[in-house]
C-alpha cells in the first residue's frame, strides 16, 4: 500500500529481513537499498556523502548529518567528514604521534581526526 510507505530513506523493505533497516542510495542512474548491517563506512569527499559495503561504494543524496541520525550504535564518528561501523575494524595502526589508522575489512582506510581519538578509544574500550 503506496500511503504507508514513509518518505524516509531508512525504513523496512520487503527485500530485507522483516524490521531490518535499509538506507536509499545511488549507484549509477538506479536507487538501491542499503541494509544498514552491511555499511561499512559514510563519508563525505568532494561535498558528496558516500556509503561502502564490502563491494561497492553508493553516494548518498542527503548530507552527512542526515544520516548520522539514522545509524545505530555500533557506527562511530571518527572525523567530522566520516563514520564507520565498528563491527568491520580489521584492525588499528596506532602511530608513536598519536594518530589511528582504521583498516576495515574491506581493506578501506580511514585516519581518526585527532579531536576524536579519546572519544574513539573510550568506545572501543582502548
Amino acid at each position: 500500500n503506496q500511503e504507508n510507505v514513509s518518505d524516509s530513506p531508512y525504513h523496512p523493505d520487503s527485500r530485507a529481513r522483516p524490521g531490518e533497516a535499509i538506507i536509499w542510495c545511488s549507484l549509477g542512474t538506479s536507487l538501491v537499498p542499503v541494509k544498514v548491517s552491511d555499511i561499512y563506512t559514510v563519508y563525505v569527499l568532494h561535498e558528496k556523502t558516500f556509503v561502502t559495503t564490502f563491494t561497492a561504494k553508493y553516494e548518498y543524496k542527503d548530507r552527512l548529518y542526515r544520516i548520522r541520525e539514522l545509524l545505530p550504535e555500533n557506527f562511530l564518528d571518527v572525523s567530522r567528514n566520516a563514520t564507520l561501523n565498528t563491527s568491520y575494524i580489521k584492525f588499528l595502526d596506532m602511530s608513536f604521534s598519536g594518530t589511528i589508522s582504521v583498516i576495515m575489512k574491506n581493506k578501506q582506510t580511514i585516519q581518526v581526526s585527532r579531536r576524536f581519538v579519546a572519544e574513539f578509544k573510550n568506545r572501543l574500550g582502548l
